[in-house]
């Protein structure tokens, strides 16, 4: 049996810099926004199941 309990994945995403110099600045200092993928999901897969889950965007994962 697999158990999850309250599952959550926040992904950090560097904001693009504008300007002539922009590559160079994000070397030195990067500023970040955060996308949450998952929040509080729980879920419980017996032994024998077969469970696929797909996202809103289409990707997917497959668990045997």
């Amino acid at each position: 049996m697999i158990e999850a309990r309250n599952l959550t994945k926040v992904y950090r995403i560097a904001r693009p810099k504008e300007g002539r110099f922009a590559a160079v600045r994000a070397l030195f200092h990067s500023e970040y926004t955060e996308k949450r993928a998952v929040d509080g999901i729980d879920f419980t897969i017996e032994d024998g199941e077969v469970v696929g889950y797909i996202g809103p965007n289409g990707a997917g994962s497959f668990a045997r």
